[in-house]
């Protein structure tokens, strides 16, 4: 019986499942008692780049509001 052939690993934005979208944003980012304005400079189905001060810690629990958009929870995964 053939073992099934392994697939090279893939780069970059290759690997992702969503496309990802570029935005210029304005929105609110809640963390640990905190409740900034923020920018969202890209965002996907399962994720955003997101521009905030102060910054949340690895790890963190987040609530993102997005006008005409949406809401969505989350975790800080990194800067």
């Amino acid at each position: 019986m053939n073992e099934p052939a392994e697939k090279p690993p893939v780069e970059g934005a290759e690997r992702r499942l969503f496309r990802r979208i570029g935005a210029r944003l304005e929105g609110r980012l809640v963390f640990a008692g905190v409740d900034a304005e923020c920018l969202v400079h890209d965002m996907s189905a399962t994720g955003a780049v997101v521009e905030v001060s102060p910054l949340p810690a690895l790890g963190a629990e987040l609530a993102l509001d997005v006008p005409g958009v949406g809401f969505a929870r989350g975790h800080a995964r990194r800067y």
